[in-house]
Parts: C-alpha cells; structure tokens; sequence
C-alpha cells in the first residue's frame, strides 16, 4: 500500500465532485459525511496526505504546524504519531503545537483535531 498501515485509499474513477453532485450518489454522500463526522475516516485529496508522510513523524517528535487550517495534515500527523503507540495502549509522548490565525480557519482546525481526540494537541 502507498500509505502506511493501509489506512489510505482511492476510490478509481468516482471524484469528490462526482459524490457532490449527482444525485445517484446522495447516500454515499451521506454516509460518508457520517462517518467522517464520527471521526471514523478523513476525506482529503492524495496529494494534500503526501507532506505528513515525507516529513516522517514519530510518536515523541514536538511539531510546531502554522498555518494549519483547516486542519487534515495535522490530523493525519496525529494519527501517524498515535500507531506505534496504539499497539502497547499508550499515548505518544510527543505533541502538534498547530495554529491558525484567521479565527473563521483556526474553528475549522479545532473542529477537524478534536475528532481523533488525542491528548497529544495543542
């Protein structure tokens, strides 16, 4: 698999804007906004997953993420920096610090991090 642990994955020929619109697709459309308001998954575009991995967080490395609105990277960091730890049923020891200046963005973040609930943000 292209993303670690297999959690990322690409549905062929059926676009974002193709779920959005046709009327077909409306209970995809809506189980798939259930599940990510759930925090279950995180839609996000293959080429916004790709600087979290390059950047290779560990679970006691201290990331300082600016601009961070709306706030996928981050979260996808988070969940990085949570899987070797998950396995021993522990928290990492290190943290995102992420910021946002624009208020209307830094809510989005907020909103976007306190899904996966972890003690590891701030």
């Amino acid at each position: 698999s292209w993303y670690s642990h297999g959690f990322g994955w690409m549905w062929p020929n059926l676009e974002r804007r193709v779920i959005k619109k046709d009327q077909r697709h409306a209970g995809l459309k809506e189980y798939l906004a259930q599940r990510e308001r759930a925090g279950l998954i995180s839609r996000q575009e293959v080429v916004s997953m790709l600087p979290p991995l390059f950047l290779g967080v560990e679970p006691h490395h201290t990331v300082l993420d600016l601009c961070a609105a709306p706030g996928s990277k981050t979260f996808q960091m988070l969940e990085v920096m949570h899987w070797p730890q998950a396995e021993q049923g522990r928290p990492p020891n290190g943290f995102i610090l992420a910021n946002e200046l624009q208020w209307r963005r830094a809510n989005m973040l907020a909103h976007q991090v306190g899904r996966l609930g972890s003690p590891c943000m701030v």
